[in-house]
C-alpha cells in the first residue's frame, strides 16, 4: 500500500505521545525526573523501546535505519562540525538569555531563529558534500574542551550540583542520541526506504523522510513530552522543525545516526547545561 511508511511511522510516533500523555503515572513520573534529574529518562527509554519492537517485528536491518558502527569517527568528526555550525544561533540564543529573554517564549522569535539554523545548515551542506576524514586527536581535545566548559563556568558561578550533571548525561544519551534513533534513525529511514533518496542538493542525497521526520520533530518539541507539561508552542515547534531538518541532513551525509547523535548531544548538552550553570 503506497504511504504504508508514512502510516507506520506516524503510529509509533503516536504510540510513544499518548504513551507520555495518558498512560497512568507516566506525567507525575516524568515531572518528578525533570525536578529530581533534570529529564525523563524513562521517556528516552520509550523513544528506544518504541521504534525498537517495530524494527524487531518488521525485521528491518539495523544499518538501514542508521544504527552501525563502521566509519564512526568520520560520522562524529560530521557531528562535531555540525555543532561548530550551530555556534552561531548558539549564540543568538545565550546572548538573549542573558538578557532575561527565552526564545521559547516567543514564537516569532523562535521561528527567525530557525531560519539562522537552515542557512547554518545548507552552509554546512556544502562541507559536507566534499566528503569528511576521521576525527583528528586536535578535534577530539577541542570538543572535549567544549563539554567542560559548562562545568568550569559552574564552578566559577557556584552552582556545580549533581543535577547539573544528570541533566546533561540527560541531554545527551535522550536529547541526543535517543531522539536521533526515534526521528532520523526509525521514521526518517523507514520512509525513505519506501520512497527512495531522489533529492541531491550539494552532492547529499535526501527523500521525503527528512521532511516527515522533522515535522514530528517540531511536533514532538513543541509539545515538549520529556518533561510532563503539555502545552503547544508553534514558534518553537516551527524553530524545532527547521532543528529536525539541520539534523537530518547530517544523518543523510553520514549514512548513520552517530553524527547527527554528535551533534545533537553536544547541542543540547554543551548548550543546555551552559545557560543552566551561568544563570
Amino acid at each position: 500500500m503506497k504511504g504504508r511508511s508514512v502510516l507506520e511511522a506516524s503510529a509509533v510516533f503516536l504510540a510513544f505521545t499518548l504513551t507520555t500523555m495518558m498512560l497512568p503515572g507516566v506525567r507525575a513520573l516524568t515531572r518528578w525526573e525533570t525536578r529530581i534529574l533534570g529529564g525523563s529518562f524513562f521517556t528516552g527509554g520509550l523513544m528506544v523501546i518504541i521504534p525498537l519492537m517495530v524494527i524487531i517485528a518488521t525485521k528491518l536491518d539495523f544499518e538501514e535505519v542508521g544504527v552501525k558502527v563502521s566509519g564512526w569517527r568520520g560520522s562524529v568528526n560530521t557531528g562535531f562540525k555540525g555543532y561548530l555550525a550551530f555556534l552561531v544561533p548558539q549564540f543568538i540564543m545565550t546572548y538573549f538569555t542573558g538578557w532575561g529573554v527565552d526564545y521559547r517564549e516567543y514564537g516569532v522569535f523562535a521561528s527567525l531563529l530557525g531560519f539562522v539554523v537552515l542557512g547554518m545548515g545548507y552552509i554546512l551542506l556544502r562541507n559536507l558534500g566534499k566528503g569528511t576524514g576521521d576525527i583528528s586527536r586536535v578535534r577530539v581535545a577541542l570538543m572535549t574542551a567544549f563539554v567542560l566548559i559548562p562545568f568550569v563556568m559552574a564552578v566559577l558561578f557556584e552552582t556545580l550540583s549533581l543535577k547539573l550533571f544528570t541533566s546533561f548525561i540527560w541531554q545527551v544519551l535522550v536529547g541526543g542520541f535517543a531522539e536521533e534513533f526515534l526521528f532520523r534513525g526509525y521514521i526518517q529511514s523507514t520512509i525513505n526506504r519506501e520512497y527512495g533518496r531522489h533529492w541531491t542538493v550539494k552532492g547529499v542525497k535526501f527523500g521525503p523522510g527528512i521532511l516527515v521526520s522533522s515535522a514530528l520533530f517540531g511536533l514532538s518539541r513543541a509539545m515538549k513530552p520529556w518533561n510532563g507539561v503539555y502545552s503547544l508552542n508553534i514558534g518553537l515547534g516551527l524553530y524545532a522543525f527547521a532543528l529536525g531538518l539541520f539534523y537530518g541532513m547530517i544523518r543523510e551525509a553520514t549514512g548513520d545516526i552517530i553524527g547527527s547523535g554528535t551533534a545533537n548531544a553536544l547541542i543540547d548538552g554543551v548548550g543546555a547545561t551552559f545557560i543552566k550553570a551561568t544563570t
